[in-house]
């Protein structure tokens, strides 16, 4: 019903919260409690239902608004409390939930018992995780082991894997989006080269870009793809002190996939 809903920390109440447009104005809900280092995604199922992932003390835990009560299942209790999860819905309202903890990444399908997928050499880290066409996962991810920026995904059969792009720190901005024709869209901040930058994965071609240079250390980044295949990235610029929006256009009749970034 295009209702925009939206998850987020208070750290004034230290409370989980909701949020979702009504009537021309937003209305806000308490979820539960945190203590300390959460992090939060959400998605919404074809029945309305928001779906949330959330990391707090070291545990990652999947809830849900059913009949109106919030619904609680934790995933995994020793992720360390810089765990930053991602949570997708599938078209089958199946929930899929990704993260990065105690130097691998896991996955986990309707908050079963997660299973590791890859190994990154670091202790933590963010992900995004989005679902194709068939249902299945795709997965954007840190490996601290070769400074790579990685994609993996589920085939069906087995788990395959597509290096991105060499950065040096990402920080916590790395965020995900896949078009109709199965393609993924990757922004990502390198802290070593304060850029934020673009991605796109076409079956075995990989083309990157620089969207911006001198952004702040501490900044996120949100990706779209519409339906008349250009992409939308927002982030935060520090050096003007808004919320930026840059569009970015690539053309994809070509069969070499040229590129280029443009703003509106």
């Amino acid at each position: 019903q295009n209702t925009p809903y939206i998850v987020y920390i208070n750290y004034h109440t230290y409370q989980l919260m909701t949020a979702y447009r009504a009537n021309d104005a937003w209305i806000s809900e308490p979820i539960t409690s945190i203590l300390d280092g959460a992090y939060c995604e959400i998605d919404v199922n074809s029945n309305g239902e928001t779906q949330i992932v959330y990391s707090d003390q070291g545990i990652v835990t999947h809830t849900y608004f059913h009949n109106g009560y919030w619904h609680f299942n934790p995933i995994d209790s020793g992720t360390g409390t810089n765990c930053h999860p991602g949570i997708c819905v599938d078209n089958q309202d199946h929930v899929h939930i990704a993260y990065s903890a105690n130097d691998q990444v896991l996955y986990s399908l309707n908050a079963e018992a997660p299973e590791v997928i890859a190994q990154t050499g670091s202790g933590y880290g963010n992900t995004a995780i989005q679902t194709d066409s068939l249902n299945q996962p795709w997965i954007v991810y840190y490996d601290n082991l070769s400074e790579e920026i990685k994609i993996i995904r589920n085939n069906g059969r087995t788990w395959e894997t597509t290096v991105i792009n060499d950065a040096l720190d990402p920080g916590d901005s790395l965020e995900l989006a896949l078009d109709a024709n199965d393609h993924a869209h990757i922004v990502y901040k390198d802290n070593a080269s304060s850029t934020l930058n673009y991605a796109i994965v076409r079956d075995d071609y990989v083309f990157c870009d620089v969207i911006d240079t001198d952004v702040p250390e501490s900044m996120n980044c949100g990706i779209k793809v519409r339906d008349d295949e250009r992409v939308l990235v927002s982030y935060y610029d520090g050096m003007l002190n808004v919320a930026d929006c840059t569009v970015t256009c690539v053309n994809h009749g070509d069969a070499n996939l040229d590129g280029e970034i443009t703003s509106e």
